[in-house]
């Protein structure tokens, strides 16, 4: 605990210049004294912390305890940090943030991201199928929905969910039918009723067949015949 506890003082002590002794104490729920304590051994550890009593006073590091720290290049920081801001786009996933607000504060890093990308559209799959989708992929669990070929044929399907897939502005469910016992691609905004099984799946090792009706299709061809006279 206590070991944990040093390391949350360091990560809130790298995310705010200065945090007074009484702030760690309640959100540890010990006694200031033994904040000090941790403070000491912190320094003893070659963190450069450092305290200031009185009024406006408290415990902060020195400003350079960042980018000694770091064994990354200034590059290689900011695309990690940019690689975490994009899977935003896909979930909110609250320990994704985490990691991030440690990073970001481990880095020194605080610029606004360069690219914010946003996958979601207005008439694309809810959170509600992704997370679905999500638990049932991580878990093996077989699920099944009604499916609408590009001709709006509807079909029941029933699924062994292998990867969310987003191409050509789109969203697709990599899976294994077992209707058809061959692997598929099934678009996420023609899967209605969809549901997550109890049926537990092993993954198999097979090619995805694309299905045909997501490849482009060819312009209508017309045929023309130009008259020119002889004159011209």
């Amino acid at each position: 605990m206590q070991i944990n506890r040093i390391f949350e003082i360091t990560y809130m002590l790298l995310n705010h210049e200065q945090v007074t002794a009484k702030t760690l104490s309640e959100k540890f729920d010990v006694s200031v004294r033994t904040i000090y304590r941790d403070i000491d051994r912190m320094s003893q550890a070659g963190i450069p912390v450092y305290t200031e009593r009185g009024k406006g006073g408290g415990i902060s590091l020195l400003s350079d305890f960042v980018l000694s720290k770091v064994l990354l290049n200034a590059d290689e920081r900011k695309s990690i940090l940019q690689a975490l801001q994009t899977t935003r786009a896909v979930k909110f996933d609250p320990a994704n943030e985490e990691t991030l607000a440690k990073l970001t504060a481990l880095f020194g890093i605080a610029d606004e991201p360069w690219l914010s990308i946003d996958f979601s559209t207005w008439y694309g799959p809810s959170a509600h199928d992704f997370e679905q989708l999500k638990t049932a992929i991580l878990t093996q669990k077989v699920v099944t929905f009604d499916y609408y070929n590009a001709k709006g044929e509807m079909s029941f399907r029933s699924v062994e969910p292998i990867q969310l897939v987003f191409k050509s502005m789109s969203w697709y469910l990599k899976a294994y039918c077992l209707a058809k016992q061959e692997s598929r691609m099934f678009k996420l905004s023609r899967i209605i009723r969809l549901k997550v099984s109890e049926q537990q799946f092993t993954k198999r090792l097979q090619e995805i067949q694309v299905d045909k009706s997501l490849k482009p299709q060819a312009p209508d061809m017309i045929h023309l015949k130009m008259l020119m006279s002889s004159e011209s």
